[in-house]
């Protein structure tokens, strides 16, 4: 057996029967081809995984019990720092506001510090209350400070102990539903370079044209070599040495971020494509024209529409339908 993670994005949900077929395609492939699945990213959709280790097996179904489901810490943290910026928006709690990085930061570091021990980035999540009350060494533990959280919180006034604000940061960082979903995230998976991909898959397929079945796996495919080809890229430098950046203004944060300037793309892979496209073509007896034939993953074997029952005849739908403007000559 092979061990591999399973990644699955819900570009669309409002069409679940292609997703779940989606889904028991996938398992079913690693069972015939001796995988174990251990990790699946549903990208927030809580439900969706839920409901997936609910489904009902069979015998030769795959077993869907040994998943384990993890969710993108970056949206966690979105959320978090969401909901902080909600209750820091009264006068009482507005003492918050300056500490909202550093609550992000710390979750941050409870997420890739706990080594996949749900207790311990529980017992470090909880130390942020302390932290923040001045507090650095209590019963059962004590505050791990470095030289990049001591030169961001310098000047920040501390939360007074017993205050209404502290209060309202305990309930919302040691909320019942905040803590039980912690398990989705003791294994620290990011999607930030598979949101890089389909940032660069928008440019072959963008959502707004319509494509054959042909066409857009065409497109994946040219957007998969591009993507690959160029993994790894190095950093574009100066002269002297030095790394170049690009300066970029958060109008949520409102605070300027930096990030690296890559080396352009020399598409090197494209001469390549086109020579075995040209070499296929050549040795091909039935012609370009020919009929295509679709596979069994095509979306029509799945699902002629998007409605979640069978539709009804079109004639009986025009029957039932009544307009305004009907309505009107009739009357």
């Amino acid at each position: 057996y092979e061990q591999i993670s399973v990644l699955h994005r819900l570009m669309r949900p409002q069409r679940p029967k292609q997703h779940w077929h989606y889904y028991y395609n996938c398992f079913a492939h690693s069972a015939v081809c001796r995988l174990i699945c251990t990790f699946l990213f549903p990208f927030r959709f809580h439900s969706w995984s839920l409901h997936v280790l609910m489904l009902p097996t069979t015998g030769e179904d795959p077993d869907l019990s040994k998943i384990h489901h993890s969710f993108d810490v970056w949206h966690k943290t979105s959320r978090l720092t969401k909901a902080l910026m909600k209750g820091a928006s009264t006068a009482r709690t507005r003492c918050i506001r300056e500490w909202i990085p550093s609550i992000r930061n710390h979750f941050w570091h409870s997420v890739t510090s706990c080594n996949g021990d749900l207790g311990v980035m529980k017992d470090t999540w909880e130390g942020i209350l302390f932290y923040l009350a001045d507090v650095h060494s209590w019963i059962g533990g004590h505050c791990i400070h470095t030289d990049l959280s001591e030169r961001e919180d310098a000047g920040k006034t501390s939360i007074q102990r017993g205050s209404y604000a502290l209060r309202l940061l305990s309930d919302l960082l040691l909320d019942r539903t905040f803590l039980a979903s912690m398990k989705y995230y003791t294994k620290a998976r990011e999607t930030t370079q598979v949101e890089l991909f389909f940032s660069l898959l928008n440019g072959y397929c963008p959502k707004r044209l319509a494509y054959r079945w042909d066409a857009f796996k065409a497109r994946c495919i040219a957007a998969a070599l591009d993507h690959n080809v160029h993994l790894g890229r190095p950093v574009r430098v100066r002269g002297d040495g030095t790394t170049m950046y690009h300066r970029k203004w958060s109008a949520r944060s409102k605070r300027w971020y930096v990030s690296h300037i890559f080396e352009k793309k020399q598409h090197k892979h494209v001469p390549v494509v086109l020579a075995c496209l040209l070499r296929y073509y050549l040795q091909e007896t039935d012609g370009i024209a020919r009929g295509t034939i679709n596979d069994i993953h095509h979306p029509k074997h799945i699902s002629a529409t998007i409605a979640t029952s069978n539709p009804p005849p079109t004639a009986d739908i025009a029957r039932e339908q009544i307009s305004r403007s009907s309505q009107k000559a009739s009357s």
